[in-house]
């Protein structure tokens, strides 16, 4: 999948006008909303609908041209937080974190400091209250492969045998290694639909056999065969939307109704570096708009500078 909303020119200009200290600590970066101009804002506001709408995810392009990491982190993270009221990831209180192969991340995140695929999950499954709202922005790609999949969690869920449903439907035990204070597990549903008709989705296959390991009880056998079944269907990649995280690209997904995941891939002269924020959706995000609102109406084959270009199509 292609970029679909681009920020640049005046509209990359209004998220970076917020500056953060180069030597801010992961866990120090602003969290309230930043002034933006009414042209950012509709760039974010598009955005937002993507995410929390279907298709419940969207790409965004920010021109790094001339930019350094700092910078570039500074805009997705103005963005970020235009969109949504960030959350920390661990108990340690990052805001952003880094995500690349490296000895020393932490070990709640083995997946994400690893070059391997498949392990296809939700995130926050350990935390209190799992992000309503996850990004990944990249700062540069492997030599081959690496792209970051996502799957809608309603799709996977109509492919379930009715009786894997239910099961997924019970409460299971998740263990949260060491993330919520005198709890060593926690017992949810995987995924449920709520009265409302929406979809909730928990899901990260080793820390499910780790609750039930940590309790001292032996994992039911059709939970296995349920999570066995699930695991088949996201592998498919008729189920799959890849992105690639060229520098730049930002990935920003419904983590509540999205499962994600990644392939496989090799660094050479080039490695997969990424950077994480995790949010939670506000009624109405405070934003102070500098300039006088201006709706602009563009023909469809014109791309005004920092606006919202749909290249999806049907």
């Amino acid at each position: 999948m292609e970029p679909t909303f681009l920020v640049n020119g005046s509209v990359l200009s209004a998220f970076l006008a917020r500056s953060v200290p180069t030597d801010v600590a992961a866990d120090k970066w602003p969290t309230d909303a930043p002034s933006v101009t009414s042209q950012a804002r509709a760039v974010a506001e598009g955005i937002l609908a993507d995410v929390r709408q279907v298709p419940g995810l969207a790409v965004v392009q920010i021109d790094p041209d001339g930019l350094d990491d700092h910078e570039l982190c500074t805009a997705a993270w103005n963005l970020f937080t235009s969109l949504c009221a960030p959350v920390p990831q661990y108990r340690t209180g990052e805001l952003m974190c880094m995500v690349e192969i490296a000895s020393d991340v932490p070990t709640v995140s083995h997946y994400s400091g690893s070059s391997r695929s498949g392990g296809h999950h939700t995130d926050g499954t350990l935390l209190p209250d799992p992000p309503e709202i996850a990004a990944l922005l990249g700062l540069s790609a492997a030599d081959t492969g690496g792209e970051t999949i996502t799957m809608s969690g309603p799709a996977l869920w109509s492919q379930l045998d009715p009786a894997h449903q239910a099961t997924f439907a019970r409460p299971h035990h998740f263990d949260v290694m060491g993330q919520i204070p005198g709890l060593t597990t926690r017992k949810q549903p995987i995924a449920q639909w709520g009265g409302d008709n929406s979809f909730q989705l928990r899901y990260l296959r080793r820390y499910i056999e780790d609750g039930y390991e940590t309790v001292g009880e032996r994992l039911p056998d059709d939970l296995r065969a349920a999570m066995d079944a699930f695991d088949r269907i996201s592998a498919d990649e008729t189920n799959q939307t890849p992105v690639l995280l060229r520098r730049g690209v930002i990935l920003l997904w419904n983590n509540l109704r999205m499962l994600h995941g990644r392939r496989a891939f090799t660094e050479g002269t080039s490695r997969r570096r990424l950077r994480r924020m995790y949010g939670k959706f506000v009624a109405a995000r405070t934003v102070n708009v500098d300039v006088e609102v201006v709706h602009v109406h563009l023909p469809a084959d014109e791309v005004a500078d920092g606006l919202s270009v749909d290249k999806r199509g049907g």
